[in-house]
């Protein structure tokens, strides 16, 4: 089997400032957007992030308060 695509999909306070810095940053242009949602892709890779803005009601309850997190 030969993976050829992935999505991340990571929910975040603030979609447009995210976007931005992936899009600065690493390459990435986004590919669609609405209030509170934008996908970006890379143009050398099949990866392809997706972000949600924090509290979004279309999310199950228990994850709208839930960020992108690291540790």
């Amino acid at each position: 089997m030969r993976i050829t695509g992935s999505a991340i999909s990571l929910t975040v306070d603030d979609v447009p400032a995210s976007s931005k810095f992936l899009a600065t940053h690493f390459g990435f242009s986004q590919r669609m957007a609405a209030d509170g949602f934008a996908t970006l892709g890379h143009p050398d890779t099949g990866l392809e992030i997706v972000f949600l803005r924090t509290g979004l009601e279309v999310l199950p309850p228990g994850l709208r308060p839930v960020r992108a997190g690291g540790a």
